[in-house]
């Protein structure tokens, strides 16, 4: 999986113009905590909401590269 390809451009920050709703269990929005707390060892700061962006955007390129080898879909197929 080469996530560097297909990867759409970001909005600059606090661009960001539509608002959705996502539910996370504790155990997810952990592991986003978590995640910021290793980002920040590289220097990187960077909220929950650009974490997600971020994570959207390198699955949703993985999908459209690798279609039904995609990650997500092999991740979603595991659920069924």
């Amino acid at each position: 999986m080469a996530i560097s390809r297909g990867i759409r451009a970001r909005p600059a920050a606090g661009r960001v113009t539509l608002i959705i709703t996502v539910y996370l269990s504790s155990a997810e929005l952990f592991e986003i905590e978590q995640a910021k707390l290793i980002l920040r060892r590289y220097g990187i700061s960077a909220d929950r909401g650009r974490i997600a962006r971020e994570a959207l955007a390198v699955l949703l390129a993985d999908l459209e590269a690798d279609g039904e080898e995609s990650l997500m879909v092999r991740r979603l197929r595991e659920e069924h």
